[in-house]
């Protein structure tokens, strides 16, 4: 075999060996990659189940306490002993406030006051402020969970120097919706006072939560407005919410501007406000408006269901671009009582003249 040959199998030899040897590695990591993994789960299951066997246990020991708070017994010697064990440390104090917290929720009257004033008296609420200091957000929200269900009288300040310290953004969101459940119109204050962008979510959150407030002040519109952003929408939202009628004059001005997105937030306002009388101002700023702000109106005129707009709405039909087309041919079919698809031209339009006549005169 000559040279030049040997020189190639060498090479072919030493390429499949560096081959093996890659994946054979490859193979190792793998294998103990894998095993490491296994591993991990096995000890976290068991982990898991040394925990929950032991919360278990000390959820037992709470029995004769809540006995003794719920039916009033006398303070025996085997509640004694249950109230020492469980604060002998703040795992079992842990525990025991959520024994307390499922057991207020199903309780009313006389028995819920028992449980909360055990809970002041016993200052577990030491423990929630701690968790709600700490700076983890799953801990803060837990700690804010357990004053809330407790009715703890927690301060506005210290609620407010809690949200301000906060950097995670949806920690700090449900806090400010709680901070409104707790204490409603300062909580409203204090979101207009921020430069916090107001997301959708925690919107529709305030919004779910007032519902079960009461005597809550609301700021005026035009504070809101004022703020501009996602603070302006927030502001009509609210005006829809508490059925203000004073502030619509404020929204239906807002209209005469630039800003695009709000315009289409007072019209929704508008149209769930029922303010039919605005139609006609409606329909004078609708020709110089952007398409999304003529779709709105077009919406907000349709949903009035007035005979006199019919006119309006024809004249959409005619000129307009094929979503505000499809709007406005579904209101006149709706009226007329046909598809006009299959009416087209002049009979059509002369049928649509007919039908606005006839409309108003019922009207009358």
């Amino acid at each position: 075999m000559s040279r030049p040959e040997e020189n190639i199998l060498s090479l072919l030899v030493g390429g499949y060996e560096s081959q093996i040897a890659f994946f054979t590695w490859s193979a190792g990591i793998f294998m103990a990659t894998g095993l490491g993994f296994l591993t991990y789960v096995l000890i976290s299951r068991r982990n898991k189940t040394k925990l929950h066997k032991y919360e278990e246990e000390v959820a037992q020991h709470c029995a004769p306490l809540i006995t003794y708070l719920v039916f009033g017994d006398e303070f025996s010697k085997e509640v004694e002993e249950s109230e020492k064990y469980l604060f002998e440390n703040q795992g079992r104090k842990q525990i025991l406030i959520n024994e307390l917290i499922t057991l207020r929720k199903s309780l009313v009257g006389e028995s819920a006051r028992m449980i909360e004033n055990y809970f002041v008296e016993k200052k577990l609420y030491a423990l929630s402020l701690k968790n709600l200091r700490s700076g983890n957000k799953y801990r803060m929200i837990q700690a804010m969970n357990e004053l809330r269900n407790m009715n703890y009288p927690i301060g506005e300040r210290i609620m407010i120097r809690i949200i301000n310290s906060i950097k995670d953004y949806n920690t700090r969101n449900y806090l400010i919706a709680m901070m409104i459940q707790i204490h409603p119109t300062s909580g409203l204050q204090f979101v207009l006072s921020r430069d916090y962008f107001i997301s959708d979510w925690l919107q529709m959150r305030i919004l779910q939560v007032l519902q079960e407030a009461q005597e809550v002040e609301f700021p005026r519109v035009t504070e809101w407005l004022a703020k501009g952003g996602s603070h302006a929408i927030f502001g009509c939202r609210l005006v829809v919410f508490a059925k203000s009628l004073v502030d619509v004059p404020d929204l239906v001005m807002l209209l005469k501007g630039d800003n695009d997105p709000l315009k289409i937030e007072v019209l929704r306002a508008l149209n769930s406000l029922e303010m039919s009388q605005t139609s006609k101002f409606l329909m004078k700023i609708y020709p110089k408006q952007k398409d999304e702000v003529k779709l709105e109106i077009l919406k907000t005129i349709i949903s009035f269901d007035l005979p006199e707009n019919l006119e309006f709405i024809k004249k959409c039909y005619q000129n307009e671009k094929k979503e505000l087309r499809y709007l406005a041919q579904k209101e006149i079919t709706a009226v007329l009582g046909f598809d006009v698809l299959s009416s087209l031209g002049t009979p059509f339009l002369s049928c649509i003249n007919n039908s606005v006549g006839v409309h108003s005169k019922m009207a009358v």
